[in-house]
């Protein structure tokens, strides 16, 4: 099944910056941008569909796709459904349609034209208009930990 990364919400309210591996999601999205990451390599993002919307545990990796879509590197990508989402796992608090990233993007490509811009107090809050463009990804190794997993152990 593929779905575009616009029609897939956050289950939380807000993402660490960087992956387990130490990689910062800014970097993350320069070096599929760049062509040193394809977006093949990354692994299948989760899906759950509640009160006919798609949400997601693999929120920073959304958060890459979406920044991809925003910049014209991707389309749909391929998911899969899971079984439900816990409680404790839906924090979002606008429907998931934003999420706010805790520390600092780094990278250049985050900050191009149409980017989601920066918080004087260093937290940035992503949204993204229902018309922006798609992407597809390389594989990462992330964390597991319950609040800001992503489901399946890499990116």
């Amino acid at each position: 099944m593929y779905l575009n990364p616009l029609d897939i919400h956050y289950c939380q309210d807000s993402i660490s910056n960087t992956f387990s591996s130490g990689a910062n999601i800014g970097d993350v999205l320069d070096d599929v941008c760049d062509g040193r990451t394809p977006l093949s390599s990354f692994p299948k993002i989760a899906v759950n569909k509640k009160n006919s919307k798609w949400y997601t545990t693999d929120n920073r990796r959304l958060w890459v796709f979406r920044q991809l879509r925003r910049l014209g590197k991707c389309g749909e990508i391929p998911v899969v459904k899971t079984g439900s989402i816990s409680s404790e796992k839906m924090t979002t608090n606008n429907d998931g349609v934003e999420i706010e990233v805790r520390g600092g993007i780094y990278g250049v490509w985050f900050w191009k034209p149409n980017g989601a811009g920066s918080n004087p107090n260093g937290t940035y809050a992503c949204t993204w208009p229902e018309n922006s463009v798609p992407v597809y990804l390389h594989s990462f190794k992330y964390d597991n930990d319950s609040d800001d997993s992503d489901s399946d152990g890499y990116l």
